[in-house]
C-alpha cells in the first residue's frame, strides 16, 4: 500500500517542493496513528469516525474492558492488520503537558509478523 507521507502535525510532507510517499509497513503505521488519534465526532464529514476518548476513555472511572475493546476494534479494522498478539494501554496523567493515553501493541500484519507499534494520544487531540 502507498499513501502520502505526513509530517508530525499531519500535514502532507512537501519538503523541497516534492511530494513524498510512505509504503507498506510505514504506511500502515501512519494509518494506525491517524486512526487512533482521531477523536469520535472530530471530523465533521463523518461524526461516526474516531475513538470515543472524551465519551468513554478520558472520563472519571472509565471501564478498562470497554476502553480496551474500543481501541482494539479500531486496530483490528485497520486494513493490513491480521491479528493482535499483545496489547496494553496506560494513562499519562503525571505530566500535564503530555496527558493522554499510550497504546502499545504487537500484531501480525500483511507485511511482517510480530511487529510492535507504540502510539501516544494526547488529550488535546
Amino acid at each position: 500500500m502507498r499513501d502520502f507521507a505526513l509530517t508530525d502535525s499531519f500535514d502532507i510532507d512537501v519538503s523541497g517542493e516534492d511530494l513524498f510517499f510512505v509504503y507498506d509497513i510505514d504506511q500502515l503505521a501512519q494509518n494506525l496513528k491517524i486512526r487512533l488519534q482521531t477523536f469520535l465526532a472530530e471530523w465533521y464529514l463523518n461524526i461516526e469516525i474516531g475513538v470515543p476518548y472524551f465519551q468513554e476513555i478520558f472520563k472519571k472511572n472509565p471501564n478498562e474492558i470497554i476502553v480496551t475493546n474500543y481501541i482494539k476494534k479500531v486496530i483490528k479494522e485497520t486494513e493490513g492488520i491480521l491479528n493482535i498478539l499483545s496489547f496494553s494501554f496506560s494513562y499519562n496523567n503525571d505530566d500535564p503537558s503530555i496527558r493522554g493515553v499510550s497504546i502499545s501493541f504487537t500484531c501480525d500484519t500483511i507485511y511482517t509478523k510480530n511487529y510492535t507499534f507504540n502510539i501516544n494520544v494526547p488529550i488535546n487531540g
